[in-house]
């Protein structure tokens, strides 16, 4: 088996989500969320990185978070699922858990 991560900003996770056929409604979801954040007055932009493994069976691992350059850090726990949907909702409990967002605006 060999993995391929890709790290993508918005727009184009967007277009990839669309061509391996997610669901429409958490598409939505992904394009709710804020492209920037700003915590004590450093910046953490969205990082969507994606891991294609290819075997028998092509599957995909999706790392969603925060993360500042400046910093080198992510502002959350960083978590690996291979499920879209848990992906995206983890990362919406925590942005309104951390009170960056309110959970209406991202539904």
């Amino acid at each position: 088996m060999t993995a391929y991560p890709t790290l993508y900003n918005k727009n184009e996770f967007i277009k990839f989500l669309q061509k391996i056929k997610i669901k429409e409604e958490l598409i939505e979801k992904f394009g709710n969320l804020p492209a920037t954040l700003v915590k004590d007055g450093d910046k953490f932009k969205l990082n969507t990185m994606v891991t294609y493994n290819s075997g028998e069976e092509t599957s995909y691992t999706f790392e969603l978070n925060y993360y500042s350059k400046d910093l080198m850090e992510f502002l959350f726990n960083y978590k690996i699922f291979t499920d879209f949907n848990d992906s995206i909702n983890h990362l919406i409990c925590e942005l309104v858990k951390y009170g960056y967002a309110k959970k209406e605006d991202l539904m």
